[in-house]
C-alpha cells in the first residue's frame, strides 16, 4: 500500500470529517480534499495533518533513524500500521518531494478556531478547548503579517479593563508562536485563575506588571505561576 494510500486510511480511521480536519491542521478546508483528487500536498501541510493524527513526521531521519542512546529505556513497541506507515514513508517521500510543491494549488482563505474567552478584566474563567466556531482570514494577510494559520487561536475578550483597546466581547487573533515578551505589547496569558489578556510593561527593578488600556483598572504584578499563550496581533470589534 503506498503512502498516499495508508494516509487516507488513517485519516478515514479518524472519524473526523475531511474538512475540520483539514482546519484543525491548515487552516485550509481543502487539504485533505485535494490529496484526495490526488495532489501531492506540500510538506508543511502534510507534517500538520500527520500532527492531528498523532503521528510525527521527521523528514531528517527518515533514512537514517536515531538509535536509542545506551540505557534509554526500552521504547514501546509500534503498532503494525504505524511500522508499515514509517516504512512507507521512507520508500516514497523522496518521490512525493520530487514533485513540484506547488502542485496543491495554495487556498486564497485560512479558518482559524474560535476558542475560550480570556478574562481580561481578571475574571476567573476556566479555560475550554472546545470549537465555538471559525473566522476566514485570506491567506495573503496571514502572509503579509507574517502568521502562521496552525499557530494562531481566536479567543474572545470578556470584561472591560483593556477597553477602549480590546472592549468586551471582541474578538482576537493571539499568535502562540510569540511567547517572547515585548514591552507594550498585548499578550494572553495562562494563570491560576484562567485566561488573562493585558499589556505588559516592565517596573523599576525590571519585573513585568500587567497593565489595562482602561485607566480605571490599576496595574498588578505578574501573577506567579503565570506563562505566556501568546501575542495578540488583531483585533475584530462591533463599532
Amino acid at each position: 500500500m503506498s503512502f498516499r494510500q495508508h494516509l487516507l486510511d488513517l485519516i478515514d480511521r479518524c472519524g473526523d470529517s475531511d474538512r475540520h480536519l483539514s482546519i484543525l491542521a491548515t487552516g485550509s478546508s481543502d487539504t485533505v480534499r485535494n490529496i484526495r483528487r490526488g495532489s501531492s500536498p506540500r510538506l508543511d501541510s502534510l507534517e500538520a495533518i500527520c500532527r492531528v493524527l498523532g503521528l510525527r513526521l521527521q523528514t531528517a531521519t527518515l533514512d537514517n533513524p536515531v538509535e536509542s542512546p545506551e540505557g534509554a529505556p526500552a521504547v514501546e513497541k509500534r503498532p503494525d500500521w504505524a511500522r508499515r506507515l514509517r516504512e512507507d514513508i521512507r520508500r516514497d517521500l523522496s518521490l512525493l518531494l520530487s514533485q513540484s510543491t506547488d502542485s496543491e494549488a495554495p487556498a486564497q482563505n485560512r479558518h482559524l478556531a474560535i476558542k475560550q474567552p480570556a478574562a481580561a478584566a481578571g475574571d476567573k474563567e476556566e479555560p475550554n478547548e472546545a470549537v465555538a466556531g471559525y473566522i476566514t482570514f485570506t491567506r495573503s494577510w496571514l502572509d503579509r503579517h507574517g502568521l502562521y494559520p496552525q499557530q494562531c487561536t481566536i479567543v474572545g475578550v470578556k470584561g472591560e479593563s483593556m477597553a477602549p483597546t480590546l472592549p468586551d466581547g471582541s474578538a482576537i487573533l493571539v499568535d502562540r508562536n510569540l511567547a517572547q515578551l515585548e514591552e507594550g505589547k498585548i499578550f494572553v496569558l495562562q494563570t491560576d485563575d484562567g485566561m488573562l489578556v493585558k499589556r505588559v510593561q516592565k517596573d523599576a527593578g525590571g519585573g513585568w506588571r500587567l497593565i489595562s488600556d482602561n485607566p480605571a483598572w490599576d496595574s498588578v504584578p505578574w501573577p506567579g505561576g503565570a506563562k505566556v499563550f501568546g501575542q495578540v496581533r488583531w483585533v475584530g470589534k462591533q463599532v
